[in-house]
């Protein structure tokens, strides 16, 4: 290393100074160095030292630069090949441009009293994946104050977290390599409100805000030291709605529609047509409200004779139906057809604005992906656009769940392709194709917040899967709200049975289907497989008890798992005999009940008491709010808990497949 005065000197400009320069050559103690003569130590003994970027991890390569710390020429390859002082070099500092992300880069250096450096190497490290989400993520409302908590995830390389107020659609989450500061907008209505480097332990925000009725909701993504973002966490409160009553008057003579008693936040407008008795009206509802109505309906509570094309009876009110999905600052028109009319007609409609909850099940048809059920009329509220179709035909969906803006995330049976579908419009909004053909989606599942999708993408139609003992497997975890990939993980052999999240979002379990692999467990907050479980029976459904402490793995057998330990704690005997075993649902912490293809069965894990209903067909079964949902492939059916079919849901049609989703309020 150089350590004495630096002497500069430009041969042959300045030769009459005679500085270190003798006739256009270095003089005694000095070297040429480019166009110059400099003066070296005699008593340098170091090598030079050499700085490398990029990093060794790093999102791509590009442009390389290496840098002395001192006067030195430095010789280098990026293919592999040891430098020689033949190689590429350059006085100081290298630029080399456009390096591929694969390089192998060998250098060293030589400094003015020729000491010469070890070779050095660098193959980069490509890292694009972010860290799993935060862990623990949570919102609180008290009055109009707003606390979010969450607790980092594990990454030997954690930058931080940045944390968004959601109040419109999320259209895109942050971009990888950027850095975020507050008050940066993701998307028109997702504003970033917190963004903080590494912390040891569990992280808060705290804003205060009046909060709208309908929803306050938060999302939030971790980033490495490089600013690659891993997938959200997302958590939200509602905010109670008021009952939304008005009264509208129309008037045939002028066509008007006026809101004369207005909804709080719900508006109307429209107009109306007199065309011989029979007045039409065309009116428009706006959601005002900060949240998704689903299954949105106007009753009628003044009576009204001559209203014709009314969609039934809720609360023993007539209504009209406004779709699947009304999703904030947007509208739906629904025609209105009134009979007996005049030109000196005036109609009074006294309204009530309700919401609630929607249904959807796996679809095999080439028409529509799936058909919405209003959960509590069991009518159909909407269509949807026909989904992607792979080898072997039909435009089949398999199993998937609704967010809290209103979409459908929803895998296909023939490709392996994940679909988002508004249950506003019907329409396929985007899709993503995890694997090339031939494959398929055999399972998904949400998380807790609607804000990440777990994805089985499989190789090969389904059917050979399920004929020759299961295929190649991997984990996909998607941001529901782009389907943009955030980690992928193989999973070996699998015929991929079931899928199910823990209540506390931190565990996957996996029935494979295949007597030899068991069940799989996954650890999503470093999304790596934690165990397997091999109960000696081929598992056909796993599902987590309701307090999230036990795996139970379902199929001729039941055995019991603790979550913590993966020790088995019981073994049963499945109740039934008639038919595969398709599904299975908690309707109480100890009451499991199970669906085959021909009966259904219940058995109390703690008492081993069973029942069986033989007439009970279940290729699909789900519990929700005290009643059983079954289907036989046909129509899906509410039950009693005694095993009594109360009704049938008239809008389900052409099912096939083992799953029901509900939407999450």
């Amino acid at each position: 290393m150089y350590r004495g005065a630096l002497v500069i000197t430009t041969c042959g400009l300045i030769a009459s100074a005679n500085v270190g320069c003798v006739s256009g050559e270095c003089g005694e103690g000095t070297v040429r160095y480019g166009d110059s003569c400099v003066a070296i130590d005699p008593f340098d003994k170091t090598p030079p030292q050499i700085a490398i970027d990029p990093p060794l991890y790093t999102r791509e390569v590009g442009i390389v630069r290496l840098t002395a710390d001192e006067p030195a020429t430095i010789y280098y390859t990026i293919d592999g090949t040891p430098p020689t002082l033949e190689s590429p070099h350059e006085a100081d500092q290298v630029v080399i441009s456009n390096v591929p992300d694969d390089a192998n880069l060998r250098y060293f250096a030589v400094d003015l009293a020729g000491n010469q450096s070890d070779e050095g190497s660098r193959v980069w490290i490509i890292d694009r994946e972010g860290p799993a989400a935060p862990i623990d993520f949570k919102v609180d409302l008290a009055a109009s104050t707003r606390t979010v908590s969450w607790t980092p995830p594990p990454d030997p390389r954690f930058g931080g977290v940045v944390v968004a107020r959601v109040e419109g659609p999320l259209v895109s989450p942050p971009i990888s390599g950027e850095t975020y500061a507050v008050g940066d907008v993701l998307s028109p209505g997702v504003t970033i409100v917190h963004a903080a480097n590494a912390t040891a332990g569990p992280g808060s925000f705290m804003e205060t805000a009046t909060a709208k009725p309908g929803m306050v909701r938060y999302l939030a993504w971790a980033y490495d030291d490089l600013h690659n973002y891993g997938p959200p966490a997302g958590d939200y409160q509602l905010v109670p709605i008021p009952p939304q009553t008005g009264r509208l008057v129309i008037t045939a003579s002028n066509g008007e529609v006026a809101t004369s008693i207005q909804p709080s936040h719900i508006s109307f407008t429209g107009a109306a047509t007199l065309s011989g008795s029979t007045l039409t009206v065309k009116l428009s509802m706006k959601n005002e409200t900060s949240r998704v109505l689903f299954a949105p309906k106007v009753l009628v509570t003044n009576g009204l004779g001559t209203w014709s094309n009314s969609d039934g009876v809720v609360a023993t009110f007539p209504y009209r139906a406004y779709g699947g999905a009304l999703v904030p600052n947007t509208s739906n028109i629904a025609t209105w057809t009134f009979t007996g009319a005049s030109a000196a007609t005036t109609i009074t409609l006294d309204v009530d604005v309700r919401d609630g909850l929607v249904l959807t099940g796996t679809t095999r048809d080439t028409v529509t992906a799936g058909r919405i059920l209003d959960f509590s009329t069991g009518k159909l509220v909407a269509t949807l656009q026909a989904g992607p179709t792979g080898q072997g035909g039909g435009a089949q969906t398999t199993r998937g769940g609704i967010t809290p803006d209103g979409r459908l995330v929803i895998g296909a049976r023939t490709t392996a392709t994940v679909s988002s579908f508004d249950l506003a419009t019907g329409k396929r909004i985007m899709g993503t194709t995890l694997r090339p053909q031939k494959a398929h989606v055999p399972q998904l599942v949400l998380d807790k917040s609607g804000s990440a999708a777990y994805v089985l993408v499989a190789e090969g139609h389904p059917q050979s899967v399920n004929n020759n003992g299961g295929s190649q497997t991997q984990l996909v975890r998607l941001d529901t709200a782009t389907l943009t990939e955030r980690g992928r993980l193989s999973l070996d052999i699998s015929r991929n049975r079931d899928i199910a999240i823990s209540p506390d979002g931190k565990t996957i379990a996996i029935a494979t289907g295949v007597t030899a692999k068991g069940v799989i467990v996954v650890d999503l907050p470093t999304f790596t497989i934690k165990t397997r479980l091999l109960p000696g029976f081929r598992a056909q459904c796993v599902l987590f008890s309701p307090n999230g402490t036990q795996i139970v793995v379902v199929g001729e057998q039941i055995a019991l798992y603790n979550t913590s330990d993966a020790m088995r704690t019981a073994l049963f005997t499945t109740p039934g005999t008639n038919g595969k075993v398709l599904r299975a649902s908690f309707s109480a912490p100890d009451t499991l009940w199970i669906g085959r293809r021909n009966e259904s069965a219940t058995i109390n894990i703690n008492t081993s008491a069973t029942q069986v209903f033989t007439t009970l067909q279940a290729r699909m079964l789900e519990f929700f709010d005290d009643k059983i949902y079954t289907s036989s492939g046909i129509t899906i059916s509410r039950v009693a808990l005694t095993g009594v079919v109360e009704t049938t849901l008239i809008g389900a049609t052409n099912l096939d497949g083992h799953w029901l989703g509900r939407s999450p309020f």
